[in-house]
């Protein structure tokens, strides 16, 4: 389904490129506690994409809603400057 868009350029970022510059600024910056750029952005998808796997298989109950937010507040918990 993406043969009709062509080839990327070469000077394209890609999304996860992107996300990783994302999180490098924000740690440059102190908004988010420094670690590894490329974990920091594995730990993200792998617990979005996990809590999605698992809702759609019945494993979590939770409305997505509730998903979402839980979800949402690991993220802060991990990436807290404060640890």
């Amino acid at each position: 389904h993406y043969g009709g868009l062509g080839a990327i350029p070469a000077t394209t970022r890609l999304p996860k490129a992107l996300f990783v510059a994302t999180l490098r600024e924000g740690m440059a910056s102190g908004e988010l506690r420094a670690m590894d750029p490329e974990l920091a952005a594995a730990l993200v998808i792998g617990m979005a994409s996990q809590a999605i796997l698992f809702r759609q298989n019945g494993v979590i109950r939770a409305s997505w809603a509730r998903a979402q937010e839980e979800v949402c507040e690991a993220v802060n918990r991990v990436f807290s400057p404060a640890g």
